[in-house]
């Protein structure tokens, strides 16, 4: 079994984030937006970053940086995602 993954954003998304897991790359939308209307996902990304798991965020769009812009980007900074920047 693998420790790192790298999955698009989906409402699956808290599967990968169960132990084992040590790591995921999660590619959202545009400068990095994903659904923020999903409290229990949010949960689930805070829990599993707390218990050390490193989530990067990227986005699916050639060209561009993460950014906190926008409010679903505010969302993910404050789950300690990491931005990745091309």
């Amino acid at each position: 079994m693998s420790h790192l993954t790298c999955i698009s954003h989906n409402p699956q998304v808290s599967a990968f984030l169960k132990p084992p897991m040590l790591g995921v790359v999660l590619q959202t939308y545009g400068s990095g937006n994903a659904p923020n209307n999903r409290d229990d996902l949010i949960s689930e990304i805070k829990n599993a970053t707390r218990r050390g798991v490193l989530i990067i965020n990227c986005t699916q769009c050639l060209h561009g940086p993460v950014v906190d812009q926008y409010a679903t980007g505010k969302v993910r900074m404050y789950t300690g995602i990491l931005p990745c920047f091309f």
